[in-house]
């Protein structure tokens, strides 16, 4: 029988029961980066794992919204692709957050793009400095763990997407950000309108060191969040 070879989630797991993270509290909320490189033939050219300790002001504030009822100015990219570079900010927040997935997008409704660029202000971030976009690579669809997996005391979820590099140059990787398409109702009661929806970047990362795609290499995305009570 052949040997069955640990995910990139079950991996990222596997290193936490005998590096647990230094820096970080227990109990407390943490997360690992699992990034790894194969070539065309499916074969690991590289495979590394980091600390991810980079939330947003927006997922903060949206946690503010559903706990105080109220949303404090924050920022979108766009309404229609996350690989963007055009943010605005503020417009979509006040009075009650009501945060919903709609249903159909290019990237569905969550995504994590990829850039060669690298922010000195993680939490401000509201898009990438230099994003690869869809004319760059070719983004896999994001998967996300279906339920809430566990290994003693703690609990665990993962989120994982694949790009591709379809080109004839090798690519950098420096930043790595998670998307989430949300609608915000500013107005309690009203119908929900097209104009309140829009890609929020709710966790960004600067690699300390980037990653190198080649040409027919595909990179592993793999967020695994970790919660010990």
């Amino acid at each position: 029988m052949a040997e069955r070879l640990l995910t990139d989630a079950e991996l990222a797991l596997e290193i936490l029961k005998y590096e647990p993270v230094p820096s970080l509290p227990r109990p407390g909320l943490y997360g690992l980066l699992v990034l790894t490189v194969r070539d065309r033939d499916g074969r690991v050219v590289e495979r590394r794992v980091v600390k991810t300790r980079s939330p947003t002001q927006n997922l903060l504030y949206f946690l503010a919204g559903y706990y105080y009822s109220t949303c404090q100015s924050g920022c979108y990219v766009s309404t229609s692709y996350p690989d963007s570079t055009s943010a605005s900010s503020g417009s979509y927040f006040g009075g009650v957050a009501n945060c919903y997935y709609p249903g159909s997008t290019s990237f569905s409704n969550l995504a994590i793009i990829v850039g060669s660029g690298a922010q000195s202000s993680p939490y401000t971030a509201c898009c990438l400095q230099y994003p690869l976009t869809t004319s760059q690579v070719t983004y896999g669809p994001p998967s996300v763990s279906s339920t809430v997996g566990a290994s003693g005391y703690e609990a665990y979820v993962a989120i994982s997407e694949t790009v591709y590099n379809g080109s004839s140059s090798s690519l950098s990787v420096s930043e790595i950000g998670i998307f989430a398409y949300l609608t915000i109702n500013p107005n309690p009661g009203s119908s929900w309108t097209s104009s309140n929806t829009g890609w929020f970047l709710v966790w960004y990362d600067v690699l300390s060191t980037p990653v190198t795609l080649g040409p027919g290499q595909y990179l592993s995305i793999t967020y695994v969040f970790v919660a010990n009570p």
